[in-house]
């Protein structure tokens, strides 16, 4: 699937790498969070298990990036 190839494409790292570089763009926010959310959902037809997923987002600095575009970005019901 799309979202395997994503993540074997180290896209978690990527995608955070992007939303750091590109803070004031409120479109790389929402369709960053959206992607990566997308791929912390259950995917039982692969064999990537969702806790690697997360153990992966948390070491990309997900965290850190999603706060950076709630404080950028208060007034969007999007982040």
């Amino acid at each position: 699937s799309l979202e395997v190839e994503l993540i074997k494409l180290d896209g978690i790292r990527k995608i955070c790498r992007v939303m750091n570089d590109v803070p004031e763009s409120l479109e790389v926010a929402r369709h960053g969070i959206a992607i990566m959310f997308d791929l912390l959902r259950e995917m039982p037809e692969t064999l990537i298990s969702v806790s690697e997923i997360r153990r992966i987002a948390v070491g990309a600095g997900m965290h850190q990036v999603v706060r950076n575009a709630m404080d950028a970005f208060p007034s969007s019901n999007e982040i």
